[in-house]
């Protein structure tokens, strides 16, 4: 895991470091232990850090790969991430 967060809900995120369209590059822990993808098709990889909004956004850096450029990606989650002192 590179990268970590949560969601208002509880819910545990894990950017990974896997390359391109990896469908673990997004990742979350359910509440019965269990690991699922997020948005697995659309996000590309790998992710090195995590960032919330005050709305229901997430923004991540990919990092720069052979064949990548590094960029900064704002993802809609549809919902908040866990409050945390700070942040308005």
């Amino acid at each position: 895991m590179k990268a970590i967060t949560f969601s208002e809900d509880g819910k545990l995120f894990m950017g990974t470091s896997g390359v391109g369209f990896d469908p673990n590059v997004l990742v979350y822990l359910t509440t019965d232990k269990t690991l699922k993808q997020w948005y697995s098709e659309v996000i590309s990889g790998p992710i090195s850090n995590f960032a919330w909004d005050t709305g229901n956004s997430l923004y991540y850096i990919r990092e720069k790969s052979a064949t990548l450029q590094q960029q900064i990606f704002k993802i809609n989650m549809v919902m908040k991430g866990a409050p945390y002192f700070g942040r308005d």
